[in-house]
């Protein structure tokens, strides 16, 4: 049944596509037409449909692109889909960071990279759908409730500090100082949190990092898991704070303090709860924890655990290789400086069953960001393509394999090379490869 309305004034979703055979195409709705509303409530995100959608029974506004606005009445099964797809995931953009952090990386960022590197994304919504980290200091009542009422879990979420007084420094904002009320309430209402401390030397460390780890352990099984990552510093701090990386010494007293906790929360809670980040065992030559030590990695997307699961790969790829391995390429693996000693050994392995050309690393270091920076992924295309270009001068036939992480969705890297430019430019074959484990070793076995 359908009813025609005047006046309307609301802006919804736009549908982007609608399925063949479904509700929406019985409907003879169009790409371009609006969702403005779900039984009375407003659509502004993809999250209000989801949620006024899961009825039997449903009055549903739609906007079409004449400006025509008809109610439909609609009955169908619970779980049924209208079928349809959006143009977008909310109707008003992505909310902003209103936060000033003394870290923010996105404000150590060299001047005119392309405009999405400059955004500083701040949504819980985002949280929800895509992982993304937030500080809720952008979330007021409504938005709490909404999230309790919507189930939105779990959410992932910037703590760095329970100290109030030491958060709102931190992020120089005074709304900064409500996290742990906000995450009681959150706790209170089922809604599952995994949180992380970004960690700057002298500011957030020591007897701060131990309170913050014994008062998020208080709000689990709420707060799932806690993950502690190193400050990334970059060259641009110019009017920046001062803020001071993770030196060595400091490091390993984290490793060793975090391991404690580890062992304590596993006796209490049967889980260690709090995790550290990959360069901390990197940087101090700390052996890396195994799978069972990582559980179920909660905070992989946060660089928890990547290498462990890289060595595990690797090995168990290694035990079915058949030896000797014929290799009838020269092949120059190239990686970051954090991660050169776990790849050097799995080259080092890997050039002991081989028969033929023998493998290469080539670590590049970040001159773009700033030698403190390490991590591979941060990569710039241009300093690739300059230590590769006196190399491969020597080696004209060499294979060059490029880690997948150093590209975006756009097949991009940060200085905006696309994937395409590197052979271009280098006038060597370039493959990329994902960076697990048995990625390099499938390649040799069968290049293409």
């Amino acid at each position: 049944m359908t009813k025609q309305l005047k006046n309307e004034k609301c802006t919804g979703l736009t549908i982007q596509s609608i399925s063949p055979h479904s509700i929406g195409a019985r409907l003879n709705w169009k790409p371009g037409d609006r969702i403005i509303s779900i039984n009375g409530r407003n659509i502004n995100d993809i999250l209000d449909y989801r949620f006024q959608v899961a009825e039997d029974t449903l009055e549903i506004c739609i906007s079409t692109l004449e400006g025509n606005v008809t109610l439909y009445r609609i009955e169908k099964n619970f779980d049924d889909d209208l079928g349809v797809s959006f143009t977008e995931i909310t109707n008003d953009g992505i909310r902003q960071c209103r936060n000033r952090c003394l870290f923010c990386f996105v404000d150590q960022m060299p001047p005119s990279l392309r405009k999405s590197l400059y955004v500083k994304d701040d949504d819980y919504r985002y949280s929800f759908l895509q992982g993304t980290f937030v500080t809720l200091t952008n979330v007021d009542e409504e938005d709490l409730k909404k999230i309790a009422s919507m189930r939105l879990s779990p959410l992932y979420v910037s703590v760095h500090t329970t100290n109030p007084e030491l958060r709102a420094q931190m992020m120089r904002n005074k709304k900064a100082s409500r996290i742990m009320e906000q995450l009681e309430f959150l706790s209170q209402h089922g809604i599952e949190i995994h949180a992380q401390i970004v960690l700057c030397e002298g500011i957030n460390d020591g007897a701060e990092l131990a309170r913050s780890i014994r008062e998020l352990a208080r709000l689990w099984p709420a707060v799932q898991s806690l993950a502690v990552v190193p400050v990334g510093l970059t060259k641009f701090r110019r009017d920046l704070p001062l803020v001071h990386g993770i030196s060595p010494g400091n490091a390993l007293e984290i490793v060793e303090s975090v391991s404690r906790y580890q062992q304590e929360y596993l006796e209490k809670m049967g889980t260690r709860f709090v995790f550290l980040a990959d360069e901390f065992y990197l940087q101090t030559g700390k052996e890396i924890p195994t799978q069972e030590e990582y559980e179920d990695f909660p905070q992989l997307e946060n660089g928890v655990g990547i290498v462990r699961l890289f060595l595990d790969d690797f090995a168990a790829r290694l035990e079915d290789l058949r030896e000797p391995l014929p290799v009838q390429e020269r092949c120059l693996i190239v990686t970051g400086r954090a991660a050169t000693p776990i790849l050097a050994k799995a080259v080092a392995e890997l050039n002991r069953r081989i028969a033929g050309y023998p493998l290469e690393l080539v670590t590049v270091e970040n001159h773009f960001l700033g030698s403190s920076v390490t991590v591979t992924g941060l990569l710039s295309g241009a300093d690739i393509i300059e230590t590769l270009q006196d190399r491969l001068l020597k080696d004209s036939d060499a294979t060059v394999l490029l880690p997948d992480i150093i590209l975006n969705d756009d097949m991009l890297t940060i200085d905006s090379y696309h994937a395409s430019q590197f052979e271009a430019i280098l006038g060597n074959k370039v493959v990329f490869l994902p960076t697990n484990g048995s990625s390099l070793i499938d390649y040799l076995v069968n290049p293409s």
